[in-house]
């Protein structure tokens, strides 16, 4: 009911006249429409021209809310509202006013809440902006929330129907969403991601939804193509609805259960991919058939705890799902299809139901036991790391006496671009009839890297041979091989083992002499290591290198039975070319018996390398070198190093065991350990002994030492004795020490008792002279004999030349002639090039010579301190003198060279000439303060004739032959050096040597040297080429 509370009346004569008036109204008491809203205040204006007009106005309060509501009858019905609430209205408390049931809502206001309604399709609407608010405990923490409110109610029949949701945009944990919130009886809430799928976290995003437990498998790269999270306020339900690049994953967690103050949660990731094992090397195509072999349905699961029946909704995941990371693979093989399950996250394996599979750490297999062809497989392993599925198979393929052992057949699927490789690590050969067995194979150890074996025997011999090669950008090999069971040769050298190696980019790691027992190569002659061991030792010994090769040659040998002998031979190519000669030498007494009575092993190494210019052999005792007992211990080495080049040229030594123990060895002198004997008889007696010998350009030395100690409580008994030389050359000196001390020694409490007897002798000369020395425990005394004191003595310079200067040269001639000697001139000629031989004459003699290729080398046996060649000076020392230290003499030895013809004319033309440095024996030329063992000077000359350059020819062309009074032909320029291929030039040499050719030359030759003169002899083809004939165009180089 209304009542009327106030009348307003307007009207006017104008428009009485015409019809029109209006009226408002006061209306005291409240209406209520739609059956949920009352309009209080209300006013009726009504207005009645051509067409009834009326607005009926008045407040609204809904749910908290005051609204201005305003009902216009201008044709059609309008109703139309706006808020009058100055501040936000809580939505929650709106929604209930209202009547629409709604709880566990988020603190949201309404702002600017405006109405609206279309009376005629019977349509109510509400809409407001939005002011989220976040709480610190509040799930949802938006940021920058643009976001709206509508309300639709619309009436069917007498039933109304109410439509409330809000939409817009956010930011949730920095990353832009879509959302859509629905209230009612059921309110949820959907958030789309907006912003590139690629660089949402989904870990991370999970983690701070409150879920710090969760993790996913590390490697693993979700592709995502759009995600949507929703959220159901009733149930306190939360689910992801995501698509993938390849498949899809759901996400689901009960938010109000909770387990030990945690939220429970469950994960599904479905990925689409396929292995499809017919791509498998060796046994893919064998597995495939006319089935199908494939790998795939790949699932992860995570779950806060163990679940055991879980409703999806549209994604089927086996049952039960462990606690934990899970991946599920299927695998299809021969029409059956069976489930493999690998636990991530765990630190011990399970066993879970037979029809899963075994699980473990990261790892998940089967044993399959089934036979497809000639293939056998013996079970499948399923690994995930680093972001991709590694299947792992055991198979083998046998038949006609062939086994095939497969190792390491894998295939690999990568999640982050589903591409799937496969590979094989290695294959095992097995092969055995009656009179052959073979075995072998090889492995890919990873980055292009493959090893293999081999191994054959047969009639008694065994072939064994390993390699290893790296394929790929820097590709290189190795391959060692050893034949055993050989037997043949004389009896003190019989061949029992022959072996070889090569390295292509590869060197090779040669350990010191004193390391050589160790060394693998060594070994695997002797027997000691199977070439097998070596293959792990590969890059250690036999590191990748460019530009460097190697090969090797080695045998063992058997001498009388009763030494056994390992040589190797290595050639090293690469910057330089190194050889080395590595050697072992073992015998023993008896011969290979289990304990045998003596047993020595000597280890010697060769190193020969041009860029140091030296020559080094060291040897060395092995460390399981005894006599007697193996407490009697031998022990040392020996070195002899030659040095022809470099800074030491020309200086030598030979050391067996080391040097006198007051000669000042140079640094680079090797430094071998004495050679020595060591035994402990037992714990009261010990006897040793030591010995050394060695040679220099400036001295001679050897020694050795004895003793015998005996230590018994309180008693110590002793027998000591030495020897030492040290002898210098021409002029000879010599020192002689040896000395013998024997003694007891008793240490009683209250006294001590000592008695000793030793001597000594000291021998030096010449002249003869020496001292020895007496020692007894009471007294000591000297006696001197001979001049008393070391001096040297000189010799005479025809001494010294007869002893040091000698030439091989002139030797050889007075040995093959039988002359007797005469004076020496000090020098050797020799031609080191272009020497063509010697031509006899009536009246002279002397050598046949290329002049254009001569070369001769001229050297003294004396330092130059001045040289001259062709009246010209070549050499002008800095030393004006050299020492002739055995004369004690001063000289200025100078060499003239001059090159002149037979009749003593000198020769025209031009020479090179290049001086000969050599280092020689300070012991010889040096004075006596000189300390180091050699020095340089000057030995000779080396002299060749210039080669000449490019030379002007007559160029003759087809236009010169033009039948011309006069034809002047100009001369060309001359022409550079240019390299020919000398390959020609010996084809041409073979057709001029023909015998058929030689005969039809000699008629030719005998035809044009008529009666007087005899021409036939320079048909032959010695007659025509003194040396090989090189190929060359004019002004060409001519040099071949």
């Amino acid at each position: 009911a209304l009542y009327v509370k106030q009348v307003y009346l307007e009207m006017s004569s104008d428009s009485w006249e015409v019809g029109c008036f209006s009226f408002q109204i006061g209306l005291e008491a409240n209406w209520k429409i739609l059956q949920m809203f009352e309009l209080e205040e209300m006013e009726l204006y009504f207005s009645c021209r051509d067409t009834d007009f009326f607005v009926l106005s008045g407040r609204l309060r809904a749910g908290g809310a005051e609204l201005a509501l305003e009902i216009r009858k201008a044709g059609e019905f309008q109703i139309a509202g706006y808020m009058l609430n100055t501040e936000a209205v809580p939505l929650e408390g709106f929604l209930k006013g209202i009547g629409i049931p709604s709880e566990n809502l988020p603190q949201i206001g309404l702002e600017e809440l405006r109405f609206s309604c279309v009376p005629e399709e019977n349509i109510y609407s509400f809409s407001a902006g939005v002011d989220w608010q976040v709480s610190p405990d509040d799930l949802w923490q938006f940021e920058g929330v643009l976001a709206a409110f509508s309300l639709e109610a619309e009436k069917k029949g007498e039933v109304w129907k109410t439509d409330v949701e809000i939409s817009g945009k956010v930011r949730f944990h920095s990353y832009a969403f879509q959302i859509k919130m629905q209230l009612g009886e059921q309110t949820r809430l959907w958030l789309t991601l907006l912003d590139d799928p690629a660089v949402f976290r989904l870990q991370e995003f999970i983690r701070k939804l409150g879920y710090e437990e969760f993790v996913l498998p590390e490697g693993l790269d979700l592709a995502l193509r759009e995600l949507t999270l929703a959220y159901d306020f009733s149930e306190d339900k939360l689910e992801f609805l995501t698509v993938l690049e390849q498949g899809a994953l759901y996400f689901r967690s009960d938010l109000e259960e909770e387990t030990a103050g945690k939220r429970r949660y469950f994960l599904a990731v479905k990925i689409d991919g396929e292995i499809d094992l017919a791509g498998l090397p060796v046994i893919g195509r064998i597995l495939a058939g006319d089935g199908t072999a494939s790998i795939g349905d790949f699932m992860l699961t995570a779950a806060s705890e163990e679940i055991e029946e879980l409703s999806l909704g549209g994604m089927e995941v086996p049952m039960p799902v462990q606690k934990g990371l899970t991946f599920l693979v299927s695998l299809r093989l021969q029409s059956e299809t069976r489930l493999l399950r690998i636990v991530l996250g765990q630190t011990k394996s399970e066993v879970l139901k037979k029809d899963i599979g075994e699980a473990s750490e990261g790892f998940g297999q089967l044993q399959l036991g089934c036979q497809i062809g000639p293939v056998y497989l013996q079970g499948i392993g399923i690994a995930y790391k680093d972001g991709a599925f590694q299947v792992n198979l055991t198979a083998s393929l046998r038949g006609s006496g062939l086994f095939f052992e497969l190792e390491g057949l894998f295939a690999e699927y990568r999640l982050s671009d589903h591409t799937v490789h496969f590979g094989l690590q290695g294959i095992e050969l097995e092969f055995k009839t009656a009179m052959v067995e073979a075995g072998g194979g090889f492995v890919n150890e990873g980055n292009d890297a493959f090893a293999g074996t081999l191994l054959i025997s047969a009639a008694g011999l065994s072939l064994s041979a390993i390699g290893a090669c790296q394929t790929g950008r820097d590709p290189s090999v190795f391959a060692f091989a050893s034949l055993r069971g050989l037997r043949f040769g004389p009896p003190c050298f019989q061949v029992t083992e022959i072996a070889a190696g090569m390295g292509c980019s590869r060197s090779i790691l040669i350990p010191p002499v004193e390391e050589l027992e160790e060394f693998p190569l060594i070994q695997v002659v002797q027997g000691k290591e199977e070439l097998e061991g070596l293959l792990s030792q590969v890059d250690r010994l036999f590191p990748a290198q460019k530009k460097s090769s190697w090969i090797a040659a080695g045998i063992g040998a058997d001498c009388f039975r009763m030494a056994d002998a390992v040589v190797i031979a290595i050639l090293q190519l690469g910057t330089s070319d190194v050889f080395d000669l590595l050697g072992r030498a073992q015998i023993e007494i008896p011969h290979r018996a289990p304990e045998p009575a003596a047993r020595a092993s000597l280890l010697i190494k060769l190193t020969v390398d041009p860029e140091q210019g030296n020559i080094p052999i060291d040897g060395v005792l092995g460390s399981d070198s005894y006599v007697l007992s193996r407490n009697c211990h031998l022990s040392g080495g020996f070195s002899f190093y030659l040095w022809y080049g470099g800074e030491h040229r020309g200086d030598f030594v030979i050391s067996l065991g080391g040097y006198h123990a007051r000669y000042q060895r140079p640094e680079h002198y090797p430094s071998p350990q004495r050679l020595k004997l060591s035994w402990q008889l037992c714990p009261e007696l010990y006897v040793g002994g030591s010995l050394y010998f060695a040679l220099t350009p400036s001295a001679v030395m050897a020694g050795g030492d004895f003793q015998m100690d005996f230590t018994w409580k309180c008693v110590k008994a002793w027998f000591h004795a030495y020897v030492d030389i040290l002898m210098c050359w021409k002029p000879y000196a010599y020192d002689f020490s040896v000395g013998i001390s024997l003694g007891v020694n008793v240490n009683l409490s209250l006294f001590k008792l000592h008695f000793e007897l030793g001597c000594s002798l000291s021998i030096w000369g010449p002249d003869f002279s020496g001292k020895a020395c007496i020692h007894l425990w009471i007294i000591s005394f000297t006696i001197s004999f001979g001049h008393g004191q070391k001096k040297s003595q000189t010799i005479s310079i025809e001494e010294f030349r007869e002893s040091f200067l000698s030439s091989s040269s002139e030797e050889k001639r007075l040995a093959e002639t039988g002359e007797e000697k005469g004076e020496f001139k000090g020098i050797d000629l020799t031609f080191t090039d272009g020497l063509i031989g010697d031509r006899q004459a009536e009246e002279t003699s002397g050598k046949t010579v290329n002049a254009q290729r001569l070369q001769i080398q001229v050297v003294s046996n004396v330092p130059l301190t001045s040289l001259r060649f062709d009246q010209q000076e070549a050499l002008k020392s800095a030393e004006e003198n050299i020492w002739l230290r055995p004369c004690g003499e001063k000289v200025s030895p100078g060499m003239s060279v001059t090159v002149e013809r037979i009749d003593q004319t000198p020769v025209q033309g031009s020479w090179h000439q290049e001086l000969i440095w050599e280092r020689v024996p300070s012991a010889l030329w040096a004075p006596s303060e000189w300390q180091e063992e050699t020095m340089e000077c000057c030995t000779g000359l080396k002299i060749r004739v210039e080669q000449p350059g490019g030379y002007r020819g007559l160029c003759f062309t087809a236009a010169c032959r033009e039948e011309e009074e006069e034809c002047l032909l100009p001369a060309p320029e001359e022409r550079p050096f240019v390299e020919y291929d000398q390959t020609q030039a010996y084809e041409l040499l073979g057709g001029i040597t023909d015998p058929k050719q030689t005969e039809k030359r000699a008629t030719l030759f005998e035809h044009f040297g008529g009666d007087s003169i005899d021409l036939s002899g320079f048909g032959e083809p010695r007659e025509i080429f003194r040396i090989a004939p090189v190929l060359a165009r004019i002004g060409g180089k001519r040099d071949g």
